[in-house]
């Protein structure tokens, strides 16, 4: 998954958290609602300045978004890695 869809994920998810429509937070960020849209798909990537500014209308760190971000994925590849030794696992048991 592309980082562009990662980080709009969680854009959407905070401003959900905070309660706040699309539109609200476009209009504090000073864009209509379609760019944040586009954003929050990850169909648009996304401008530092443009990711602070929602990250201040948001009231998080951008530090903590980055963070949290990070931990996210490294929590994937993890879930991966175990799926991937449950298949070897099993693949071995069919072969013997």
């Amino acid at each position: 998954m592309s980082i562009s869809i990662n980080i709009g994920k969680m854009i959407k998810f905070k401003r959900k958290e905070k309660g706040l429509s699309g539109e609200l937070l476009a209009k504090k960020i000073g864009v209509s609602q379609q760019p944040l849209s586009r954003y929050e798909r990850g169909v648009n990537d996304i401008k530092v300045n443009t990711l602070y500014s929602i990250t201040q209308a948001l009231n998080i760190p951008i530090d903590s978004f980055f963070a949290e971000l990070i931990e996210n994925e490294s929590k994937k590849k993890q879930s991966n890695a175990q799926s991937d030794e449950f298949s070897l696992l099993a693949e071995s048991i069919i072969l013997e």
